[in-house]
């Protein structure tokens, strides 16, 4: 089908249950014929932004269905920033990226939840810090960003493109689409925004235990319990967590790897204790408190959040 697809209804606020408001966004948009379509500026709050996919038309109704995942990779030729999701800053850049030149293209339109976002340039691709996303200016003149946590993310619009120029195919619905902006700009970005200070609360609350187990030399039941909620908010349908999603969680919790290539990948491999390619529970909280019994930590990040 040629037309706009529906959009569907976006994952719940980050790592957090949506509020009612934030659960029930504007009806799925619809197309009738060919036309122009000019994306609209991004908001004022920087912490947000507009940012655009472009993907084969199979993967993206994959995402329409179940939302963008973190794939499982380190830094590499399509990862140039590290593991995330990558979007440019217009359709028409999209052209000339990783994911790209399918026979069958759909472009997604995003609205992202870039929150602390590095810039880097050229000689910085594998650098990793405690920001939730990375930008670079692109090359010639095509900038582009990647967010490290897949659900900072919701779609607005997706459409059949041109795969050679990342024109839309198709008409865009713009009441419909500038409706569900609207709602992401209110009611989706609030839930984020809780959600986010949810989520350093139990980093927070972390850290605090992973002190006292470096002072006390063992390790709590409450101990224990805080370092579980953390890994829960990151972890798969699956209960466990890939070298993208370990990154995510190391960056939020103040504690990233030295670069995102092969210092991410040794920590991998010291947290994937029977060496299956995943992460459990047990396996993340037994290497959290040998960190913290060595003293083998070092927050880069400050929480102004209590242990109350």
């Amino acid at each position: 089908d040629a037309s706009l697809l529906g959009v569907p209804a976006p994952t719940p606020g980050l790592h957090t249950a949506p509020s009612r408001a934030a659960s029930a966004p504007p009806g799925r948009a619809a197309s009738s014929r060919a036309g122009a379509f000019a994306p609209a500026a991004p908001p004022c709050d920087a912490r947000f932004r507009l940012g655009y996919h472009q993907t084969a038309w199979d993967n993206g109704t994959l995402i329409l269905q179940s939302g963008f995942q973190n794939k499982d990779r380190t830094q590499g030729p399509t990862a140039m920033l590290g593991p995330g999701v990558y979007f440019a800053t217009t359709p028409e850049h999209t052209v000339g990226k990783a994911q790209h030149g399918q026979p069958d293209a759909m472009m997604l339109e995003c609205y992202v939840f870039t929150g602390n976002m590095e810039e880097v340039g050229r000689d910085g691709f594998k650098q990793a810090s405690g920001s939730d996303a990375v930008y670079f200016r692109g090359f010639n003149g095509r900038p582009e960003f990647v967010v490290k946590d897949s659900r900072r993310i919701v779609v607005i619009t997706a459409y059949k493109c041109d795969p050679r120029t990342g024109a839309p195919l198709v008409a865009v619905d713009e009441g419909a689409r500038r409706a569900r902006l609207q709602w992401a700009q209110t009611a989706w970005r609030d839930g984020q925004l809780r959600g986010e200070r949810t989520v350093d609360l139990k980093s927070s609350r972390m850290e605090n235990a992973m002190e006292r187990i470096e002072y006390r030399g063992r390790a709590k039941k409450r101990d224990r319990k805080r370092i579980n909620k953390i890994f829960r908010e990151f972890a798969g349908p699956g209960g466990t967590i890939n070298r993208a999603q370990l990154y995510s969680l190391l960056c939020t919790i103040g504690m990233p790897p030295a670069n995102n290539k092969e210092a991410l990948q040794e920590m991998f491999d010291e947290f994937d204790a029977n060496g299956n390619g995943r992460i459990g529970k047990k396996e993340f909280r037994r290497a959290i408190i040998r960190r913290a019994k060595r003293s083998d930590f070092d927050f880069d990040v400050d929480s102004d959040e209590s242990d109350d």
